[in-house]
């Protein structure tokens, strides 16, 4: 862990995978990101209707995640894979919400789902916060009761002070959502 204690910092220089996954006609069902392709499949089996369709899976690797990102965004238009959700240029969250049509349900999940456009595999409590539109000081307050999963990264400062970091996995925060999707369906 670097010494500041700032994981995003080490996963930016990490080396990242762009995956693709290819039905039986070769036609394309998801491209995306990860630090494990092969971890990030076994979620896929888990998380995707469509993964029994996968035959064959392609991995490209980048110096940094900022470059796979581009690299994803850029198949993703180009592709155009079955099972990506394709969003245009990001817009203002103002912006969103006037162009939602339907129930106030829909336009939250709309707002949720534009938050978190940016999957990120590891996210900050501020980033958790932002992604929810909580304060910071809720977001953590969620993650010490264990409302959103999350994950502890125990270090010792550089005085030798035992410390901790919370983060939160995107699957995590995802999880963290669709259980607000549910209790908010079963009060409606």
């Amino acid at each position: 862990m670097a010494q500041n204690g700032h994981l995003g910092a080490e996963v930016d220089d990490m080396t990242m995978h762009l995956y693709r996954h290819f039905d039986a006609d070769g036609k394309l069902l998801y491209v995306g990101i990860s630090l494990s392709a092969l971890s990030r499949l076994a979620q896929h089996k888990d998380h995707s209707a469509w993964y029994k369709s996968i035959v064959n899976v392609t991995i490209q690797e980048f110096p940094s995640r900022e470059e796979a990102l581009a690299a994803e965004r850029r198949a993703i238009l180009e592709e155009q894979p079955a099972h990506n959700i394709r969003r245009p240029k990001p817009e203002t969250p103002i912006n969103k919400i006037s162009k939602l049509r339907g129930t106030a349900q829909e336009a939250s999940r709309e707002m949720l789902v534009w938050r978190i456009a940016e999957f990120n595999p590891v996210y900050t409590i501020d980033e958790v916060a932002r992604a929810l539109g909580i304060g910071p000081v809720i977001a953590k307050r969620l993650i010490e009761k264990g409302e959103i999963g999350h994950v502890i990264l125990r270090y010792e400062t550089c005085t030798g002070k035992p410390s901790k970091l919370y983060r939160v996995t995107g699957w995590q925060l995802i999880e963290y959502i669709e259980h607000l999707e549910q209790r908010t369906s079963k009060v409606a």
